[in-house]
């Protein structure tokens, strides 16, 4: 929906839910920051397509600034 280059696909977000394709999904927040960011279909597709575990972000659900975040601080303290 975000990457559709004509707009075809329609995606509206409201009261927790996504709804496209006539669709509605709940969001899920992240962990951190508590912004909705995903559905939990949306995260099980990614994590069985990438293969990373959720226990790798320390079982955390994070949208991708606080992952970037969570990265940068580990990385921090790994090298320095």
């Amino acid at each position: 929906a975000n990457v559709c280059p004509t707009k075809a696909i329609k995606v509206r977000e409201t009261d927790g839910k996504r709804v496209i394709w006539n669709t509605e999904f709940e969001l899920i927040k992240c962990s951190a920051c508590k912004e909705e960011f995903a559905t939990a279909e949306q995260l099980a597709y990614l994590n069985k397509r990438v293969d990373v575990p959720l226990a790798a972000y320390g079982g955390d659900h994070l949208c991708t600034t606080c992952r970037s975040r969570r990265q940068v601080r580990h990385n921090d303290i790994a090298h320095g």
